[in-house]
């Protein structure tokens, strides 16, 4: 029977047709130039435990108009190398909409049925970097984060870490009462929110070796996120009433700030991107609504290369140096990349000749294209 298995699912990668080299050649789109606005960069990491104060962000200080300053030295990519294109085993009616790579350049796209809805899972399937088939996992949402090897990520009642064919190399069962999502952690391994209800939420954070490090029970309610800075501080934001309040906790998962207000209520879900240096950026149905100093008992207005892209992911690409500005549903230009420095230049963009773009933490673009989205051309490590 587990032959006969393989067999099918060799039948359905072979359907869905062969790995080839095609998929274009982005272009590239001149920097525009000019003084970034104050406050254009990114959080200051050395902001003190439980403080309203913290270091500064920096100010862009320009180039000339046409021309990109000299923090953007090194952003755009003198060698495209050639697209690889796979496709992901699916059926007639499935989605293809997600896609994680790890940081030996291993590249997992899944697929799902559309009628499941937000509240989906399917299966992964892992290519390395040449397009070679690798492995899959199955039951496992969009929390799916690339370590050194392989991807962590939530499956049902547990947190558990997969090697690129395929493998449970760890998993750790938690608490089968509460919702479980995974989120990205900038030191490696990720970090769990479990949200129980009755005011209460578990969170647990986990080494690149999926090792659990550390887990506390916090106040908060749904909708809940979370997320491991470049610092190593931890932000919660989570529904306290009506509202949605942040708080900052050390990598034990002790409190090291107040609480504080963040823009936006209880009815819309946060999403919390790191900033170079350490920080996170706030997002609120598509809007960048703050910025948050590590350790810092405030949120701040985004800076306006941030706040005037609505309906765009951010990913921090160049080992660190840089921003991507990631189009999702809704924005203007579905197929194009903005780079900006680290302090908040504009850089410039790639052009791709596929919508639907994702950025991985060690620079692959991966696109998709086809019947329910489910080919993936890829450029491996060209933001590395």
């Amino acid at each position: 029977m587990r032959r006969f298995h393989l067999l099918l699912w060799l039948a359905a990668v072979l359907a869905c047709g062969p790995i080839d080299q095609e998929g274009g050649t982005p272009q590239i789109i001149p920097p525009e130039g000019g003084a970034a606005d104050a406050g254009a960069g990114a959080g200051d990491a050395g902001a003190g435990s439980g403080g309203s104060g913290g270091g500064g962000v920096d100010a862009g200080t320009g180039g000339g108009v046409g021309s990109a300053p000299s923090s953007c030295d090194g952003v755009l990519p003198s060698d495209f190398g050639a697209a690889v294109t796979v496709t992901t085993p699916h059926g007639s009616n499935d989605v293809c909409f997600n896609a994680s790579v790890d940081l030996a350049g291993n590249v997992a796209a899944e697929s799902h049925a559309g009628s499941m809805g937000s509240r989906w899972t399917g299966r992964w399937q892992v290519w390395s970097p040449t397009g070679a088939a690798r492995g899959s996992f199955s039951g496992v949402g969009g929390d799916v984060f690339g370590e050194p090897d392989g991807f962590q990520t939530t499956q049902r009642a547990a947190h558990v870490f997969f090697s690129p064919d395929g493998r449970v190399l760890r998993r750790s069962e938690l608490d089968d009462s509460c919702g479980a999502t995974a989120f990205y952690s900038a030191t490696g391994g990720s970090l769990v929110v479990q949200t129980c209800g009755r005011g209460k939420l578990k969170v647990h954070r986990f080494d690149a070796q999926g090792v659990r490090a550390a887990s506390a029970e916090i106040a908060g309610d749904a909708p809940a996120a979370g997320l491991v800075d470049f610092a190593g501080r931890i932000l919660i934001v989570a529904a306290q009433g009506g509202s949605l309040a942040g708080r900052w906790y050390d990598s034990a998962l002790s409190p090291v700030s107040g609480s504080f207000k963040v823009p936006g209520s209880s009815a819309s879900a946060p999403a919390l991107r790191p900033l170079i240096g350490g920080g996170g950026a706030i997002q609120i149905d598509g809007a960048w609504v703050a910025i948050v100093r590590s350790g810092v008992t405030s949120a701040e207005q985004p800076p306006q290369w941030l706040a005037s892209h609505r309906d765009h992911d951010l990913e921090i690409v160049r080992q660190g140096r840089a921003y991507a500005l990631v189009p999702k549903s809704g924005a203007p230009a579905r197929d194009t990349l903005l780079l900006h420095s680290s302090d908040g230049q504009q850089c410039g963009g790639l052009k791709f000749p596929v919508r639907g773009l994702g950025v991985g933490k060690e620079g692959t673009v991966v696109g998709t294209s086809g019947d329910g989205g489910c080919t993936h051309p890829f450029w491996s490590g060209l933001l590395r």
